[in-house]
């Protein structure tokens, strides 16, 4: 059988300062529980799906480009569709 993929969004410039904004707040907090929407490639072909994880904001790697969760879960900030803060 074969798996469905979907193409990662293009963010438009509202979707994108709200990111900003919410990266912001997350860096002023202290380890935030977050949900975050964020896309994840297909290993074996072209596309990918999206995903959503709740968890415990460790720290952002602005460097490396990534947030890091308590749990060990990286995410790329290019891949973040959405986050909120709980």
């Amino acid at each position: 059988t074969a798996r469905l993929t979907d193409s990662q969004r293009d963010l438009d410039e509202s979707i994108i300062a709200g990111l900003n904004r919410a990266l912001g707040e997350i860096e002023e907090m202290d380890h935030p529980e977050v949900e975050i929407s964020y896309f994840v490639p297909d290993v074996k072909k072209q596309g990918g799906h999206y995903a959503v994880v709740k968890g415990t904001v460790k720290r952002i790697d602005s460097v490396a480009g990534v947030l890091l969760l308590i749990n060990g879960t990286r995410i790329p900030l290019e891949r973040i569709l959405n986050i909120e803060i709980c």
